[in-house]
């Protein structure tokens, strides 16, 4: 069983930036449970050239550069959540 779980259908109507966004994190996520892009990508169905435009524009939305400094950023956040 996968560690993230499959995402339920999602409304044929939404928005192309609601899809991105809901991708984004799913990356995210699954790169904090330490898999591979190529890991990432076989589990998303997509390429890893993809998975690597989806973390830089995590990177740039979050102001950061690295994957580590990413996780970071969202480790903080989820403390501060709790």
């Amino acid at each position: 069983m996968p560690l993230w779980p499959t995402p339920v259908a999602v409304p044929e109507n939404w928005p192309a930036k609601m899809l991105v966004e809901l991708s984004l994190a799913r990356g995210t996520a699954l790169l904090m449970t330490g898999r591979s892009i190529r890991d990432i990508a076989s589990e998303l169905g997509l390429t890893e050239g993809i998975v690597r435009q989806y973390l830089k524009a995590t990177f740039k939305q979050t102001g950061t550069k690295r994957q580590a400094d990413l996780i970071r950023v969202v480790v903080q956040r989820l403390m501060q959540d709790l």
